[in-house]
């Protein structure tokens, strides 16, 4: 929801559907491999979507360390959040 406002227009041109963008950290940088850790999860949500229509949103994920979230804090996608609130600041626990 970048634009600030969601967007459900499957019946214009385009067809642009707001999305959902899902952080998930980790706390082992070899858990960032998609192929080896994550596939059965994009399937899943894919056929979610896609097959059984149980999710009407698309969602897509990012997968990162904690030491790469916090190093990225002053990236757009986190500055966004931070200053929508939609986090808490991240520490380990």
């Amino acid at each position: 929801m970048a634009a600030k406002r969601w967007v459900d227009e499957p019946h214009t041109a385009k067809g642009y559907q707001s999305d959902y963008d899902l952080l998930i950290i980790v706390n082992d940088k070899r858990l960032t491999d998609r192929v080896t850790y994550w596939a059965k999860l994009e399937a899943r949500l894919y056929a979610e979507q896609t097959i059984t229509k149980a999710i009407r949103t698309p969602i897509n994920f990012i997968i990162q360390t904690l030491k790469e979230v916090n190093a990225g804090l002053a990236w757009p996608l986190f500055l966004k959040g931070r200053r929508q609130g939609r986090h808490r600041a991240l520490r380990k626990r």
